[in-house]
């Protein structure tokens, strides 16, 4: 079996903003019996995806990161109501590959299909973010394990909003977790992953209701995360966000990159925005 040599993408989803987003028509009409047993007529169902080709990405990424290195890139775009993508922007990239980049936006919206997220039983167009793992020569990824810890449900919180795409969290506390066991970290060596944690962050800038997303964890990473997520909750703080003159709550996603030993992070640079956004 042949190996990959050129760069290894692996991604990652997350929700940025549901709530408050408009509804635009969608060519596909979707319903009740498309959701299954997902389906909830109030509150909040996530988006789901159903068709994806990380080979495409791997093609038009061209850029070879350099050997025992990875980073952490972001691209942000628009989920429409009928589970497609559009306005695709590079936010992070790597910086000598920024041309290369230009490519890979150029195809990203092409690259995925999801069932739209619903909020009181309507598909809702939404901002969606995309971190990637981009790994270079002698770099593996790690193996992935499903969650064992139960998942909190946050629809039944009606008082918790969305971040809108002009907010950023300002961080005023906290330093981010080790992600360690027995001292080393819980990746084995020359591997990498990921980890996001979706949390609330209260009108008081406080941290709580952290759960992974998605609900993946690297094997062996278990005592490992729960650790991290205890240590988001009892030491990071923010500055409250405040709309019309009042603080709310907000839910946000931390992205952390795990490096095995022999593994290095190679830079990155703000992605050229501008450049790529199309109205």
């Amino acid at each position: 079996m042949r190996h990959l040599t050129g760069p290894v993408v692996s991604t990652f989803a997350m929700l940025s903003t549901v709530l408050g987003c408009s509804s635009t028509p969608a060519p596909r009409t979707w319903t009740p019996a498309d959701y299954g047993s997902d389906y909830r007529p109030t509150g909040m169902v996530p988006p789901m995806l159903i068709a994806s080709n990380e080979l495409a990405a791997l093609q038009a990424l061209r850029c070879l990161p350099v050997p025992n290195t990875t980073a952490l890139v972001q691209i942000r775009c628009k989920l429409g109501v009928d589970g497609a993508l559009s306005k695709c922007q590079a936010r992070y990239v790597v910086g000598q590959c920024r041309g290369s980049f230009l490519d890979l936006i150029e195809t990203f919206e092409d690259m995925y299909r999801y069932r739209p997220a619903l909020i009181n039983g309507q598909p809702v167009e939404m901002p969606y973010a995309y971190s990637l793992n981009i790994r270079g020569p002698n770099v593996r990824g790690a193996l992935l394990q499903r969650s064992k810890r139960p998942l909190r449900s946050r629809s039944q919180m009606n008082d918790v909003r969305n971040l809108e795409p002009d907010e950023e969290l300002v961080q005023i506390a906290g330093t981010p977790p080790t992600f360690h066991r027995e001292g080393e970290m819980c990746v084995p060596p020359r591997t990498t992953a990921m980890v996001q944690i979706a949390c609330v962050v209260g009108v008081d800038g406080g941290v709580s209701h952290c759960d992974l997303f998605p609900p993946v964890e690297p094997i062996g990473c278990d005592e490992a995360v729960s650790n991290a997520i205890s240590t988001i909750e009892e030491s990071y703080r923010f500055q409250p966000v405040i709309r019309n003159g009042r603080p709310v709550a907000v839910y946000t996603v931390f992205s952390f990159g795990l490096l095995g030993e022999g593994v290095v992070p190679f830079g990155t640079a703000t992605g050229p925005q501008s450049a790529i956004g199309r109205p």
